[in-house]
């Protein structure tokens, strides 16, 4: 016999944001909130700033390195909001030149740190200072640096870190304000969103290591040379499909635990990059591409496993 009672106590959430914040570091004058995801905390966040801040018609958005810039953007338009946009390769040419030029009536300007997928990166730590300066709310979205970073927000700023499906950590500025409307009346559970954070913060980056793993591999780095999160290897075998090269690592290693093929195939999706990622890899680049966990790289017999697994599949396809 079950029997289910449909509330949930709001002071949760507040015992959860306290600790949360214990977790996360305390920074003075930042308030700490927990939101049920990504996509739940930046609806939540960027509609409840609309409405109190309702006489500003504008906003601005940096686009092509996230999907959380996209999905954002057609409730702006439909309310008849002027939307300001700008590639994120445009904007790295000049970025002084486009925070002077955003509308008076902005009410924020909305960006992203680092790629969802492979963790490139870029200069976002100037250009959100560059928006405080010129009196401009940023709110800015973390996929992975946060694991790295995690100082005090500036006071117009707002930033959102994606911790896992489930929950996403807002850290915003003493003058950026969050109407909070959805997030207290969830279910939430202190310990688990904290074992949920910890887990997070606790992940390895290690920029010499995924460097001289790659190095290991010549020519097939995705990201030679870029700004990136360092919690990665990502290589591309252009000549072999990554699904294929894990299914041999897996016999191997006794897991696939730690790897992950980038093609759309393995997400069993056709949409999934569609509009958002600028200037993908090539299709045949993708369909090689693999993410390899920092964790998988401190072996001392991947690399050799990696390379006797492609050198069998590119055997196979001679045939």
């Amino acid at each position: 016999m079950s029997m289910r009672l449909d509330v949930y106590p709001v002071e949760n959430w507040d015992r959860t944001n306290t600790a949360l914040e214990e977790a996360w570091g305390k920074h003075e004058g930042n308030l700490i909130q927990a939101h049920r995801g990504l996509a739940t905390a930046l609806h939540e966040i960027v509609l409840g700033f609309a409405q109190i801040y309702s006489h500003k018609r504008a906003i601005a958005v940096v686009k092509g390195n996230s999907w959380a810039v996209d999905f954002v953007v057609p409730w702006f338009l439909k309310e008849a909001y002027t939307v300001q946009s700008i590639q994120l390769e445009e904007l790295e040419k000049d970025p002084e030149a486009w925070v002077k030029s955003l509308k008076k009536d902005t009410a924020f300007v909305l960006f992203v740190e680092d790629h969802p997928v492979t963790g490139e990166t870029w200069d976002w730590d100037r250009f959100d200072h560059l928006l405080n300066d010129n009196k401009q709310f940023s709110i800015r979205v973390s996929h992975h640096s946060f694991v790295s970073r995690r100082e005090a927000s500036r006071p117009l700023s707002c930033r959102v870190s994606s911790i896992s499906e489930h929950l996403a950590v807002s850290s915003s500025g003493n003058r950026f304000r969050i109407s909070s409307e959805i997030a207290p009346w969830g279910d939430w559970q202190i310990d688990v969103e904290t074992e949920r954070l910890n887990k997070r913060l606790s992940e390895a980056v290690d920029e010499k290591a995924v460097l001289a793993f790659e190095a290991l591999f010549p020519g097939k780095a995705l990201l030679n040379g870029k700004k990136r999160h360092y919690d990665r290897a990502l290589l591309s075998f252009e000549d072999v499909g990554a699904d294929a090269l894990i299914a041999l690592l897996e016999q191997k290693l006794g897991s696939s635990e730690g790897l992950q093929a980038l093609h759309l195939c393995a997400w069993q999706s056709v949409r999934l990059y569609k509009g958002w990622w600028k200037n993908p890899p090539s299709p045949d680049a993708l369909r090689g591409a693999l993410a390899i966990a920092l964790p998988l790289l401190q072996r001392k017999d991947f690399a050799k496993l990696l390379q006797e697994s492609y050198e069998e599949l590119r055997s196979r396809q001679s045939w």
